[in-house]
């Protein structure tokens, strides 16, 4: 843990550098989160065992692909491609994806953030980095599509943007699948607009609270997603089929906190970030893992996605709220929020990311 720790002190200290001194130190912290998610020890992080026995088994031939459990197609290709002519070393491949879901990361801060040594400071206090750790497939999906978020922002290529999306959706991991839905709330002005109402804003994150309570009420829901969702694959299904007999839900302490924290940035919010894709995106995280995370806390990777940029828009509302005072009190109200989350996982350990030794 000592390791995260003295980085995020760091972090937090040089992001009070003026912008041309932010930019130089930016590098070789970048590089330093780069090294130590590349170079991280055999069992920093989930997954690791039977990722190596599914890579150790893939072949060019794809009747050896997904042999220990199932990966989807495009992974696999990748995987049997990255063996067959680049390394064979498992550890050389889980080094190369995180390298994709880092330079995602990098496009995203160096084109939207005000702070780049602010977003990194939250990129690790929120846990997004060490998520990277455990959700592989799936931050590497996260990390490619990072690079379409230009094409979602500039109305005229929505059409690319979705079929980006889709691709990898399909390619590299199936829960990717929401992001495809995030024009409806960005150009529908009716529903654009409805970011902006706060009272409503809140009503909607009280009631996705009240999920939480509704397991029994969600599971009915089970033949309709089953149904409706089979293009996601049996894993998938598989999930929605076993969630009622899931002993994991979300936390309906840890989803108050959450939730808390939603309403107060609602309200200390200006309006101007609030028809904003990282702010919605947040918002419906919050929606999502309170509603879904009710039934089993396999789906709260659903919410993962939107998630993955609250980190941005923390740092962007440092410098975006006009009063002072308001400004002053978000700054350490977002602070103590992300520290009780910070080390609630540490303690914990939610995935296995503590102690971090390197593979050397």
């Amino acid at each position: 843990m000592i390791i995260y720790l003295l980085i995020l002190l760091l972090l937090f200290v040089f992001s009070f550098q003026n912008t041309k001194e932010q930019k130089n130190s930016y590098i070789p912290f970048f590089a330093c989160l780069l090294l130590l998610g590349i170079f991280r020890g055999e069992y920093v992080g989930t997954d690791n065992e039977i990722y190596r026995d599914n890579f150790n088994a893939t072949t060019m031939n794809p009747n050896s692909w997904s042999t220990y459990t199932e990966f989807e197609l495009g992974f696999s290709w990748f995987m049997a491609l990255f063996k067959n002519y680049i390394s064979n070393n498992f550890y050389v491949f889980r080094g190369g994806i995180f390298i994709v879901f880092m330079l995602g990361i990098n496009f995203l801060i160096r084109r939207y953030c005000k702070n780049h040594i602010l977003a990194l400071f939250f990129l690790i206090l929120f846990l997004i980095y060490t998520d990277a750790f455990n959700l592989m497939r799936q931050y590497t999906a996260l990390g490619l599509s990072c690079f379409a978020i230009p094409l979602l922002l500039n109305k005229k290529n929505i059409i690319f943007y979705e079929i980006i999306i889709f691709f990898f959706t399909f390619l590299i991991h199936r829960s990717l699948i929401i992001m495809t839905i995030l024009p409806i709330f960005i150009y529908v002005n009716s529903i654009n607009s409805f970011f902006t109402k706060d009272k409503y804003l809140i009503l909607l994150l009280c009631f996705s609270y009240v999920c939480v309570f509704m397991s029994d009420k969600l599971y009915q829901l089970i033949p309709f997603l089953s149904e409706n969702f089979a293009f996601l694959g049996e894993r998938y299904v598989g999930y929605i089929y076993t969630s009622i007999d899931s002993t994991e839900q979300i936390s309906k302490i840890s989803s108050l906190f959450n939730t808390i924290f939603a309403i107060y940035l609602v309200k200390i919010c200006p309006n101007s970030e609030k028809r904003n894709l990282f702010f919605i995106c947040f918002i419906l995280s919050i929606c999502v893992a309170n509603i879904l995370g009710a039934m089993s806390a396999l789906f709260l990777r659903i919410s993962t996605n939107l998630a993955l940029f609250k980190f941005i828009l923390f740092a962007n509302i440092w410098y975006s709220i006009p009063n002072v005072k308001d400004k002053n009190i978000y700054r350490l109200i977002v602070c103590v929020y992300g520290i009780v989350l910070f080390f609630n996982a540490m303690i914990k350990n939610f995935g296995d990311v503590v102690p971090y030794d390197f593979i050397f």
